[in-house]
């Protein structure tokens, strides 16, 4: 059941006197100048049924003994009181006689819907709050959708990371130029092979030229002899004979001998060895080519694969987002050109900063009115900054929506309820029912009041 305000009173707090109201219509104009206790009834408006972290630090009026609150709903009565030697005390009675569900301040709490009457404060809200409220107003639920949302971004971005630092890898590979075509190698064996032959051939010559050598020697020591010894046996002439014999055989033989020459065949040695070298050195070139090859083309697949998953994910978030913009657009929201970009609410592209106070007014009510407390209570400090035709509409809001709208205003007002030191204007001071205030209600007197 929703309700509002039908009585209110407020005696000795902060700038107040003594006031009581019982409001008529929809929008109550609470006027005068400054410092007269306008403020201070707007702030005793909401301190009446919120806890005790919204009231003052020092909520009695300089040089009263104590201060007194009192608020009637439809179906409630709400007393708090501060003096000093009781401290701060809260009442709350059903008009019914129905027992409360609760405790005295759970049942305001409850009936408050945890907001603190003022348009202002969503306002001044961080953005992520204040479109948390919007969305609540206007039941427009996309936490399923955010929270895979957000998974999805995470994932993006530790694709994106990877697939960047890959990039970075697969461009700091230098691939050289590609290496000259490997020739085969040169039977190196084979070159030796003749190179040995040729040696064991010089050998055998010089063998015979050592033989050609002795055999001269022998020639010599044989004439030696026979010129020594002519009287020697026959057989030692004929011995010497038949080396004669034998040297000119020998010296035939030695004259038809050829040493090999094998300069050509070091030389080939040589070439074949620089070649092999360099066959060598090609054949390591088109390893280290190959491997920084594979390497590259293994990165780009793995690059390609997390940007192929970047885009994808790219699209979830569109499809996402796309998604949160169809229902968006589904919900009416409290201003015209208004929209939920992220975490932050813009009206025709502007953030809620941005926003003239009119428009943080209208928006904060509609927010208030969206949450639906069954309170349907709403307070404006700084009434004075609405415009005629802006308190126009705010008269035909409060009415269709059917809420109770306390507007302060700095000024004098013939439709509103004019404050001077601390009481209304014009009007005499309501009897001091200090029993009615002071009296404890039985089964509701709750001195732990919820702050």
């Amino acid at each position: 059941m929703s309700q509002k305000i039908v009585k209110l009173k407020i005696k000795d707090f902060m700038r107040i006197v003594a006031v009581e109201i019982e409001p008529d219509g929809n929008l109550v104009k609470i006027c005068g100048d400054n410092m007269q206790g306008k403020s201070s009834l707007i702030e005793g408006l909401a301190c009446v049924f919120l806890g005790q972290k919204y009231h003052p630090s020092d909520p009695i009026r300089h040089g009263a003994n104590g201060a007194e609150l009192v608020g009637e709903t439809e179906t409630l009565r709400v007393e708090r009181s501060w003096d000093a030697k009781r401290g701060h005390r809260v009442k709350v009675k059903r008009k019914d006689g129905a027992p409360l569900d609760g405790s005295p301040q759970d049942v305001l709490d409850r009936i408050c819907a945890g907001i603190t009457f003022d348009p202002w404060e969503f306002a001044n809200l961080p953005a992520k709050e204040q479109v948390r409220m919007l969305r609540q107003a206007t039941g427009l639920d996309t936490t399923t959708l955010d929270a895979k949302r957000k998974q999805i971004f995470e994932r993006r971005t530790s694709v994106n990371s990877e697939h960047r630092a890959l990039e970075a890898q697969l461009h700091g590979i230098k691939l050289p130029a590609e290496p000259a075509p490997v020739p085969e190698e040169m039977d190196l064996a084979e070159i030796a092979g003749k190179k040995g032959e040729a040696e064991r051939t010089r050998a055998e010559n010089e063998r015979t030229r050592q033989d050609l050598y002795r055999a001269r020697e022998d020639e010599a020591v044989a004439r030696d002899k026979v010129v020594r010894l002519r009287r020697e046996l026959q057989a030692a002439e004929d011995m010497a004979n038949a080396l004669a014999i034998s040297l000119k055989e020998a010296e035939e033989s030695v004259a038809d001998l050829v040493d090999p020459d094998t300069s050509a065949i070091d030389a080939q040695i040589a070439t074949a060895r620089t070649h092999n070298a360099r066959v060598r050195e090609l054949c390591s070139l088109h390893e280290q080519h190959k491997a920084k090859k594979q390497q590259a083309e293994r990165l780009k697949k793995l690059a390609d694969a997390k940007r192929d998953a970047s885009d994808d994910y790219t699209r979830q978030l569109e499809e996402i987002d796309s998604e949160k913009a169809r229902m968006l657009a589904a919900v009416k929201l409290p201003l015209p050109g208004m929209t939920i970009d992220g975490d932050e609410i813009r009206v025709n592209g502007h953030t809620i900063e941005q926003c003239s106070d009119a428009q943080k007014i209208k928006l904060g009510l509609e927010i208030y009115a969206g949450l639906n407390p069954e309170l349907r209570v709403a307070r404006i400090k700084n009434g004075s900054l609405l415009s005629k035709n802006s308190m126009a509409m705010l008269a035909d809001w409060v009415r269709e929506k059917d809420m109770q709208v306390w507007l302060e205003v700095v000024d004098s007002c013939e439709d509103g309820i004019t404050i001077e030191d601390g009481r209304i204007a014009s009007h005499e001071e309501p009897a001091d029912d200090d029993s009615e205030l002071a009296a404890a209600v039985p089964g509701t007197d709750d001195s732990r009041a919820s702050g």
